[in-house]
């Protein structure tokens, strides 16, 4: 039986000063971490971190399926207010979706014999009187050009942050038809992307400058 998988980008915020704390209460309890999430049956996670903000990717069976961080984990994390109706606070966001290369219609087809080698999440900065138009190309290309060069790329947006997840190897498989039939995305990809950043002044790095990498702190 074919079970539909979901795929969701969070973004958590540590409170300030605990980075070092974290990571060490992290790297020793991470077996028992990853022993949780299985058993919450989520297939894939992978948690980046960018100095105090955190940003995790998941991928679970159900669309019912949605990441709570462990009580123990709560003490060093910032609190959002929750505008979704529940009135309650929370200590992560989900990121909206911006773009996604290829969509999974199952668990088993999706993963398959694939083992990623590398799993690399980044971090972009958009000016804000480009988000429409950012949203609009990317929403372009992945309806018209569907599982075009890796299906694990996904963009997700917070505010004007974008966080974006993928794997390496890079896998291409078949995509479901787009809900578009034009053919109206630009060939200068790149040169027509750029304008639309917020650039990293920090880095002299020329790929770090649009894009900076993001450290990675647990996946299985």
């Amino acid at each position: 039986m074919n079970i539909s998988l979901k795929r969701s980008l969070y973004m958590s915020q540590l409170k300030q000063g605990t980075l070092e704390s974290f990571r060490k209460f992290l790297q020793s309890d991470a077996p028992a971490f990853v022993v949780r999430m299985r058993k919450r049956n989520f297939i894939t996670f992978s948690l980046f971190s960018w100095q105090h903000q955190l940003f995790l990717y998941t991928e679970a069976p159900s669309e019912d399926w949605e990441f709570q961080w462990p009580e123990a984990y709560t003490a060093w994390l910032e609190t959002w207010p929750d505008w979704s109706g529940y009135a309650r606070a929370r200590n992560l966001v989900p990121l909206m979706d911006v773009f996604h290369d290829n969509r999974p219609d199952d668990t088993a087809g999706w993963r398959g014999v694939h083992s990623p080698q590398q799993r690399i999440g980044k971090l972009a900065r958009l000016k804000p009187e480009r988000y429409s138009s950012y949203v609009f190309y990317h929403f372009q290309k992945q309806e018209e050009e569907p599982g075009s060069f890796n299906d694990r790329y996904i963009i997700g947006a917070y505010e004007n942050l974008l966080f974006s997840y993928h794997e390496l190897p890079a896998i291409v498989s078949e995509a479901p038809t787009g809900l578009l039939q034009t053919n109206n995305s630009p060939e200068d990809w790149h040169g027509v992307m750029h304008p639309h950043f917020d650039p990293w002044t920090d880095t002299e790095e020329e790929g770090e400058k649009l894009w900076r990498s993001l450290e990675e702190l647990l996946s299985y």
